[in-house]
């Protein structure tokens, strides 16, 4: 009887230490993990984006985005070099549009927009990537396994400004940002000036052309944005759309004015399209204001960099002063 006490409290005393080691080991591992978890904590924060909420650094490095336009010219403005991204047109010699050579130089192609190499992206180890809703939204959970990802939806912005300070806030480039707006809006003021009376006597067309149906931009595209701020007028059936407008060739004459800016794109149909003999009979034709301008430029979504550019073709085009 006694054996059987003494080994009771044998058991009871082993089992004791064990519970005690337990938690001093459960304590020390805490304290462990909670000091491992500040400096990260100190050194990022939290962004939300078009699909969900995403800790990044608070200085991220090695940045990948995914789109040209939308992304990766704002990122270059603000004096960052990502270092790598998504071509737009490789194969015809457009790796990204808008940017200069000197921009490019340096910036890796990770494949189309539409199709990224995530192999490529991964063995890159990126410390933060930015996509887009429309294109990446599928592969979303891909991405974000590889690196911190920021997802853009650029018809949540009112403007081209606005997603260029939504980014730069991320970048904590908010001042880089305002600095380069305000040259932006400095160069909209010149060019006002410089038009002076013919501001508010002139109308001007935008009209893409790559086939039929023609197609002028929404009141949301970067181009009928920085017509807004010039305070350029437009013709009545270009005026506030809500979306892009489609029409045949014959009620082109609608969309005449007293200067036309066509953006051909490359295509055997445009240049049937523009030989048609109504394009000779609107009021710009007979009077030589037409112009053709850049896709890369007036096309698609841009960001300030390409801004610029079109300012510097309304300086050639309206003004006829150098930039």
């Amino acid at each position: 009887m006694k054996v059987k006490k003494y080994r009771l409290g044998q058991w009871l005393l082993v089992i004791g230490l064990i519970s005690l080691m337990t938690i001093a080991c459960g304590e020390s591992l805490s304290s462990n993990s909670s000091s491992r978890e500040m400096p990260a904590s100190s050194s990022a924060k939290l962004v939300s984006h078009a699909l969900g909420e995403t800790r990044i650094p608070t200085e991220p490095q090695r940045i990948v985005v995914l789109h040209d336009t939308i992304i990766l010219d704002p990122v270059i403005a603000l004096g960052i070099k990502p270092i790598a991204a998504t071509t737009y047109a490789s194969e015809e010699g457009i790796a990204f549009r808008g940017l200069t050579a000197e921009q490019s130089e340096g910036i890796g192609i990770l494949g189309s927009m539409e199709q990224p190499n995530l192999e490529k992206i991964a063995a890159l180890k990126p410390g933060l990537i930015f996509a887009t809703h429309h294109l990446h939204r599928q592969i979303y959970n891909q991405l974000s396994s590889i690196a911190p990802t920021v997802v853009i939806d650029h018809n949540q912005f009112d403007s081209f400004k606005d997603r260029f300070r939504y980014i730069a806030e991320i970048l904590g480039k908010s001042d880089q940002a305002n600095q380069v707006l305000t040259q932006y809006q400095t160069r909209v003021e010149q060019l006002r000036q410089a038009m002076g009376d013919q501001l508010n006597e002139v109308q001007v067309s935008v009209i893409h052309v790559y086939g039929e149906p023609l197609s002028t931009p929404a009141a949301s595209h970067h181009i009928s944005q920085i017509f807004s701020d010039i305070g350029l007028q437009r013709p009545p059936s270009q005026e506030g759309l809500l979306q892009e407008k489609n029409f045949s060739l014959e009620v082109l004459p609608e969309h005449d004015a007293d200067i036309l800016f066509i953006v051909k794109y490359p295509s055997s149909k445009a240049e049937t399209i523009l030989s048609n003999p109504i394009w000779q009979q609107l009021n710009a034709a007979q009077s030589g204001q037409v112009y053709e301008v850049s896709p890369e430029r007036w096309g698609g979504a841009g960001g300030p960099i390409i801004a610029n550019q079109i300012l510097d073709d309304l300086f050639r085009y309206l003004v006829e002063q150098p930039f």
